[in-house]
């Protein structure tokens, strides 16, 4: 091969591996710019997925179940032997949530305690005379009450007469659809203080109970 002719291909040769190496450069160039413009976009939309995750976290915290202990009712009968009042307690608890609670159970005790409560009272646990509620599913807004529980007459008497203390307590026990495996609880313990009222024509004697937490201890959600 002619001098002159090798020499033209090494020159095309060494044209072409510097186009080459030009072309590599400006595209890294290219990819690196790329690489900078789309971190504020990545930025963007990681911070989008993280906002919508916590308006899902905060939407299913607003409307899940959420069982509240709201009071105790007092009802008044007549026990046929002796035609005396007879008194019964029932605990009432609500659903402030937008879904419902589901696997709910619930227990309630009522003792009267002469003198005070000993100190060593488990309010966790019920009495020998105890209501349940068998297992259910409370829908959004809507209450639950217990069967009732009584108290003796002269008992009441004596919760008069300042002799001794009235206390109904218990627990409910439930689970919302979000997190159906994590068992949530509501406890209460109230102090029942009756205290007689003529009625207004002044033929009969009513008996009014005013309900109070006895220990905070035991009112309390988990």
């Amino acid at each position: 091969m002619p001098q002159d002719h090798r020499g033209r291909l090494e020159r095309s040769q060494i044209e072409t591996n510097a186009q080459m190496v030009r072309w590599t450069k400006a595209v890294a160039i290219f990819t690196a710019v790329l690489a900078i413009l789309n971190v504020p976009t990545l930025a963007f939309v990681g911070w989008q997925a993280h906002t919508a995750a916590q308006a899902a976290r905060e939407t299913r915290a607003q409307l899940r179940a959420v069982m509240q202990f709201t009071g105790v009712q007092s009802i008044i009968g007549v026990m046929e032997e002796t035609l005396t009042p007879s008194y019964g307690f029932f605990s009432q608890f609500q659903n402030l949530g937008g879904t419902r609670a589901e696997q709910v159970t619930a227990w309630q005790s009522v003792t009267y305690f002469e003198g005070s409560v000993p100190f060593n009272t488990d309010l966790s646990k019920p009495a020998k005379d105890v209501e349940s509620a068998s297992p259910t599913t409370v829908g959004a807004n809507a209450n639950l009450g217990i069967a009732p529980v009584a108290v003796k007459p002269a008992e009441i008497e004596k919760a008069v007469n300042r002799q001794g203390v009235i206390i109904i307590w218990g627990n409910l026990t439930y689970r919302d659809i979000y997190n159906p495996d994590v068992k949530r609880s509501v406890s209460f313990c109230q102090r029942l203080s009756p205290t007689p009222q003529d009625s207004k024509d002044g033929k009969e004697r009513v008996m009014i109970f005013a309900v109070s937490p006895f220990r905070s201890d035991c009112n309390k959600s988990e």
